[in-house]
């Protein structure tokens, strides 16, 4: 190769190790560093005096840095050295390696590092060796005139090859048969754009198993943007496909496995409708037909009937609704949050001792149905389980980044904090369900529309007074053209 070759390919390289490049002159006594060496000596400028250097490092450690530098007249001498450097609150270890390429300068490399079996003196061609054979996944580097000029150990490795049987070798003679086209392709574009390509595809190495890898050409360039060879790697990313695949395979037996709990919850819920009206019809016959006897245990009894086959059948609308929920029913729409409220108010019958108020609710474009069937539950949950006869219902709403935070809060006796991982739970109450008619599914379906959104839900107790406060996250939606619904500037 040429000298602009060895250059660029050097610095590639010296780039992954981390790396810096530095020459020294005994006229001007003074080092000049490439930008990752100036990052490590902490200077800005690029220079560095040969006094400023000595003086950096740990005072055990001057005189042998010193007298690295005064062996200026063995030309060709390779030397090393490492000391302490000073770091604000801390120590840490420089290791300075170069040779001397005349009786006035010198060039070498600097990284940090810590020591372990001391020193080891390397030629540029020995670090470059190290480098790319300490890289964990297969790299070759191709001439301009299409030949391999080096292999690493991985490389190696894979193929089965030896650095005899690449090297100098043209780069279609090296690759196998399943990537010599691909391989060869990649190459020339690479050369004619200057620019990196990369694909992934299956390779097959006599006597080994199929392996799914990535390959990357990266073109090598000089000061002058000119391309001297491309360097190919090749990342074996079989472990990642295989994951990738296996995951793939569970999201489809989860969706399917949850579009039949869907159907099954449905189906359930629907197909057990019709014995239980057949239940009630006939429970209100044997009410009239024993409507002129006065035994008090069988009117008792008729009567825990009809309220165990009305438990029933609420239980069977909410499963229903659970299995729906999340659903974005209809179509998004401008809507009024201060009227929703007013609506469900009426549709609940609220009792005239229950005040339920709004206070500045947006008016946004959404999915109307699941907004306000999360509305609808907690307000009719507060009424339900509140301990007087009357109370005081509030809603509000604050806009985020990327949602409305809206507060249901009321005045009744509080949620335990014990509770705050049940509540939103199929089938949990506080109460027995003798004292508090119910499923126990509310606030799992509110739970279940608000999560499949992305947002959340959450219990706190009133600020300085009673009652209990639901905050729930509401996300923007996101419409057809790609904007975000926020509050309608309308």
């Amino acid at each position: 190769m040429e000298a602009t070759d060895s250059t660029n390919e050097l610095q590639f390289y010296l780039d992954i190790a981390n790396m810096g490049r530095w020459t020294y002159s005994i006229p001007d006594a003074t080092l000049t560093c490439d930008q990752r060496c100036a990052e490590f000596l902490g200077i800005n400028d690029g220079k560095l005096s040969f006094d400023a250097l000595v003086n950096c490092a740990d005072s055990e450690d001057q005189p042998k840095l010193a007298r690295c530098f005064a062996k200026s007249g063995e030309v060709g001498k390779s030397f090393a050295v490492s000391f302490k450097q000073r770091q604000p609150g801390d120590w840490r270890t420089v290791t300075l390696k170069g040779q001397w390429l005349s009786t006035s300068n010198a060039s070498g490399i600097l990284n940090v590092e810590d020591l372990t079996d001391g020193v080891i003196q390397l030629s540029e061609s020995e670090l470059i060796s190290q480098v790319v054979d300490a890289i964990p996944f297969a790299v070759m580097y191709i001439t301009r005139d299409g030949r391999v000029d080096f292999t690493n150990r991985t490389f190696r490795y894979a193929t089965g090859t030896t650095s005899v049987q690449t090297e100098r070798r043209p780069v279609d003679q090296v690759l196998d048969t399943e990537e010599r086209e691909n391989g060869t392709k990649a190459f020339m574009e690479c050369l004619k754009t200057g620019r990196h390509t990369s694909r992934e595809g299956e390779t097959a190495v006599d006597g080994k198993p199929i392996r799914y890898c990535k390959y990357v050409y990266e073109p090598v360039k000089n000061r002058d943007g000119k391309v001297l060879g491309v360097v190919s790697t090749v990342v074996d990313i079989t472990n990642l496909k295989n994951a990738e695949r296996a995951l793939e395979a569970s999201n489809k037996d989860l969706a399917r496995s949850n579009e039949d709990l869907e159907q099954f919850a449905y189906v359930a819920s629907h197909d057990l409708k019709a014995p239980l009206r057949s239940i009630e019809v006939l429970a209100g016959w044997l009410a009239e037909d024993l409507a002129d006897f006065e035994v008090k245990e069988v009117h008792d009894n008729l009567n825990l009937l009809k309220q165990r086959t009305a438990r029933l059948n609420r239980l069977l609308e909410d499963l229903l609704g659970y299995s729906r929920a999340g659903r974005e029913i209809g179509e998004q729409s401008q809507t009024d949050c201060t009227e929703l409220v007013e609506d469900i108010v009426t549709l609940l019958n609220v009792p005239a001792a229950f005040n339920v108020s709004s206070s500045d609710l947006p008016v946004i474009t959404t999915y109307a149905v699941p907004l306000e069937q999360v509305l609808r539950n907690l307000i009719s949950n507060s009424i339900k389980h509140h301990p007087g006869p009357a109370g005081t219902i509030s809603v509000s709403a604050e806009e985020h980044d990327d949602h409305y935070l809206f507060s249901v809060t009321d005045d009744g006796g509080g949620i335990p904090e014990e509770y705050a991982g049940k509540v939103f739970e199929m089938f949990q109450t506080l109460r027995p369900r003798d004292e508090v008619e119910g499923s126990g599914m509310g606030l799992a379906i509110v739970n279940r529309i608000i999560t499949r959104r992305g947002g959340r839900i959450w219990f706190e107790p009133v600020p300085n007074g009673t009652g209990t406060v639901f905050k729930f996250e509401w996300k923007f939606d996101q419409s057809e053209s790609g904007d975000i619904s926020r509050k309608d500037a309308a």
